[in-house]
């Protein structure tokens, strides 16, 4: 690790640093969107205040190779926001420039205009949210420049003078490795804050002499800031490349950067220096790093694909997330499946995790992330192995935050189970082998009073897992976030389709008088069968359900223990029967004796009509337990 730290402090009229801000047109938006549209009793553009911007000149830096001196320069798009009182900042608009100077016209744009004489303006007008403007966690990577510094202004005229009011962190990131691209960069201190509220906007604003702006500190190890740099990666290599970020001026005991690439590998360096790391205001403080991290990555989709995939010892994996399931039938089509289109995917989701954070996949704290991505077309992670953990890609729809799951608003294309447990074994009935547990189980042998053994139940037909009883007792799994507020109920009426339950991963349907989650007259009642893996089963690569003819005659006695079912009237959280018992799906769905149901081993033998065995119903929840295929 090369580390060098270039300190711009002191005088701070005599240290300034220089910004070219060269953000695309129409990058940020106001969060007043609504308001941009003008009606008829609204000010006319003619007559709205025009207002002049000056940006705070700058001395020479590293981000200008030519010239002694020059000027922050306005770039078409930025837009400030304009407001009346620092008394809760009430009346607020936003102001756009189509400029790229040092000085630029800005026009409105929305919000609550004011036209009183005193006017407390900032930049950039999108990190003012609820209440006053702020750092905000997430910055994005401009090669070679800053995506965006935050300036302020006081004027009783329509002339604004910014200053700036923070500085700059320069990560010079180099490596001798070859093709190494980074994904983020996540840069925080022990010390102090660097995301947050600013705390003193007024007296900065109106202040004779430029101020730096300080930040709320609660927490300060909580609020990092991360530099995005996209999912395809910005190359490094022998030659430093710089990475700019913006943080409050502040004297830092500490700093800690994290480099992943997108690949999901992740170096931190912890920078500890015999003096304090000090980021002036309208400063650079330059820190230059080495990139050296290794590690193999295993593909555990390279052979095959599945919904389910078994991670058996500490290492960084990969699996393809552009083919559903096992890329094989799909049912409700008869055909062979298509992929996912790569473009689709907006990124990748833990929705949930069981037992303990961290464990699945690894977790860290300090950043408030799991060390999982996505990266042209794979699902990167790393595993600690011992645990369960729940993923999805997503699509991003309009009004979400981009590359970011909003669970209102974006698309689950599709999901998978990455099952950290000890490599299965097998277990003979009927001439085929079955895996030792069920799918989900974490630990072999209930018997020993080890928790987790029964593993997860499934709605028949989806490749879904939902949580379950422990053991033999009527307790829940343990998740995270918290069961009840992972999972949710809908009541399905009639039936629901098979795309709608692909997109609800974590949805559980349910009706208090239907047997089956899809409609009575569904055709893909075949949804997993007998004959081959359709794209729906969910079992692991080398697995699939079992049939009826193969889970015939199993009994208790044996070591095929269930976990019950999931009743139901389940509307607010799940409701278990018989823990420990013998409660198996089969593969197998027809019509033999004039009801169409789907067969389950229930108590020994086997039952598919509701009514009869109210335990086996195609909307209840029951384990798997998968065969070789």
């Amino acid at each position: 690790m090369v580390i060098s730290i270039l300190n711009h402090g002191g005088n701070v009229m005599k240290k300034l640093f220089v910004i070219i801000i060269a953000i695309c047109a129409g990058l940020f938006y106001s969060c007043d969107k609504e308001n941009t549209a003008l009606t008829e009793t609204e000010t006319s553009p003619q007559n709205r205040t025009v207002f002049t911007a000056t940006t705070e000149p700058s001395t020479k830096t590293a981000l200008e190779k030519d010239g002694d001196a020059y000027h922050v320069l306005w770039s078409s798009g930025d837009q400030i926001a304009i407001t009346d009182a620092p008394s809760g900042w009430a009346r607020r608009a936003v102001y756009s420039t189509t400029s790229n100077s040092t000085h630029a016209d800005f026009t409105y744009v929305s919000g609550d205009e004011w036209t009183g004489s005193s006017y407390y303006t900032f930049y950039p007008a999108d990190w003012w949210t609820s209440g006053a403007p702020a750092y905000p966690m997430t910055q994005n990577y401009v090669p070679g420049k800053i995506s965006e510094s935050p300036m302020a202004a006081y004027s009783t005229t329509t002339n604004l003078q910014f200053r700036n009011i923070g500085g700059l962190v320069r990560i010079n990131l180099k490596t001798t490795l070859a093709g190494q691209k980074i994904r983020k960069i996540y840069l925080f201190s022990e010390s102090h804050c660097l995301s947050g509220p600013i705390t003193n906007l007024y007296q900065l604003m109106t202040a004779t002499e430029p101020k730096a702006a300080t930040i709320d500190q609660n927490s300060p190890a909580q609020h990092p800031v991360i530099l995005e740099c996209g999912d395809d990666g910005v190359a490094i290599g022998s030659d430093p490349t710089p990475f700019y970020i913006a943080v409050p001026a502040n004297t830092y005991t500490s700093f800690q950067v994290s480099v992943i690439t997108t690949e999901g590998i992740k170096q931190d360096f912890k920078l500890n220096s015999d003096k304090s790391i000090v980021v002036g205001r309208s400063s650079i403080t330059s820190i230059t790093l080495t990139f050296t991290k290794t590690a193999e990555i295993t593909d555990l989709s390279e052979t095959a694909t599945a919904n389910t995939y078994i991670v058996s010892a500490e290492g960084y994996y990969k699996f393809k997330a552009t083919v559903k399931g096992n890329g094989g039938l799909d049912p409700v089509t008869g055909t062979t499946a298509t992929e996912i289109n790569k473009n689709d995917i907006s990124g990748v989701v833990a929705l949930w995790e069981l037992q303990q954070r961290g464990m699945g996949v690894r977790w860290d704290d300090k950043i408030q992330s799991y060390e999982l991505c996505y990266h042209d077309g794979y699902i990167y992670f790393h595993s600690l192995n011992h645990g369960a953990v729940y993923v999805a890609v997503f699509k991003d729809k309009t009004g979400g935050t981009a590359g970011v799951y909003d669970k209102d608003i974006d698309e689950i294309l599709w999901s998978w189970l990455i099952w950290s447990t000890n490599a299965p074994g097998t277990v003979v009935y009927n001439g085929k082998k079955f895996m030792d547990r069920n799918i989900g189980s974490l630990y072999e042998g209930w018997w020993e009073g080890k928790g987790y053994n029964g593993g997860f139940s499934y709605q028949w037909g989806r490749p879904a897992p939902f949580a379950t009883s422990l053991g033999q007792a009527y307790t829940p799994f343990n998740y995270i976030p918290q069961r009840t507020n992972v999972f949710s109920f809908e009541n399905i009426g009639n039936g629901t389709t098979v795309d709608h339950a692909t997109s609800h991963p974590v949805t559980f349907f349910y009706h208090p008088s239907r047997s089956n989650w899809m409609p009575d007259n569904a055709t893909c009642m075949t949804l997993w069968s007998d004959n081959v893996k359709t794209i729906y089963d969910p079992s692991p690569i080398g697995w699939k359900v079992p049939s009826k003819a193969q889970l015939t005659g199993i009994t208790s006695a044996m070591s095929f223990y269930g976990t019950g079912f999931i009743g139901p009237s389940c509307s607010s959280d799940f409701g278990y029967g018989n823990p420990g018992s013998v409660l198996l799906w089969s593969s197998t769905c027809d019509d033999s004796d004039g009801f169409i149901g789907a067969w389950a081993n229930a108590y020994g033998s086997m039952y598919k009509r509701y009514g009869d065995w109210p335990d086996v119903y195609m909307m209840a929840g029951i384990p798997v337990r998968p065969v070789e295929e």
